[in-house]
């Protein structure tokens, strides 16, 4: 396999030396991976780092959606598919942002409704 990737780079390296049209769509296109690569990780990074149901502890409905509009719809797509905020996919691809944000508010609420009747003796 590093046999074939040593190779692989080799002709592609001596054809951007040779061909400057194939060098400058070569950059192109790495540049234009690296800036989706970056919006993708920071992306990933704000859903891990947000914890939902401390944010509804700490904030109730309010705080939570003041938090919550803050962010990109994108995010709080990545938020609602990682908590599984829309288990049925009524949302559908083209959910509005405050739908989004409505879905992990209402998870939130369930879960501190159903931890507090947990603790409830």
């Amino acid at each position: 396999m590093q046999k074939a990737l040593n190779s692989l780079f080799g002709v592609i390296s001596s054809e951007a030396d040779r061909n400057q049209a194939f060098a400058a769509d070569l950059q192109e296109a790495i540049i234009k991976m690296a800036a989706q690569f970056d919006k993708s990780n920071l992306i990933e990074r704000k859903v891990k780092g947000f914890n939902p149901f401390a944010a509804f502890k700490e904030g109730g409905r309010e705080g939570m959606t003041k938090i919550l509009n803050k962010e990109t719809s994108e995010v709080l797509k990545a938020m609602v598919r990682m908590h599984n905020a829309d288990p049925t996919g009524a949302l559908g691809g083209k959910a509005r942002k405050a739908d989004l944000v409505e879905a992990m508010v209402s998870l939130a609420e369930k879960r501190a409704a159903r931890d507090a009747k947990l603790f409830d003796y």
